[in-house]
């Protein structure tokens, strides 16, 4: 799970998902890289900000490019929710404002 957004006109969130490889073809990075995107969200979902950075720059520094999308955009809205926190009661969905 990468994600979990709703949409502009929708009122159910939805989960994104984004699939990697087979199992057997995970190799032990790719299984620590993905632990921690799995942990970053935790982390952000409670609102743990420091924490959820810590997990995506860790991520950042294997260089692997196929993370790099996901690392700088939760990066970013952390940054946001750093300055402008969601409500206490937030259940980690993202609101997107425009199609």
């Amino acid at each position: 799970r990468i994600d979990k957004v709703q949409v502009k006109g929708k009122t159910q969130p939805i989960t994104i998902f984004e699939p990697l490889m087979h199992q057997q073809q995970a190799s032990e990075l790719d299984c620590k890289l993905v632990q921690l995107l799995d942990l970053s969200f935790e982390y952000y979902t409670q609102q743990d900000w420091p924490n959820a950075l810590k997990a995506l720059e860790e991520i950042t520094q294997h260089q692997n490019p196929h993370y790099a999308h996901i690392t700088a955009l939760f990066k970013d809205r952390v940054e946001e929710f750093q300055l402008s926190p969601p409500p206490f009661n937030w259940d980690g969905v993202f609101s997107h404002s425009s199609k």
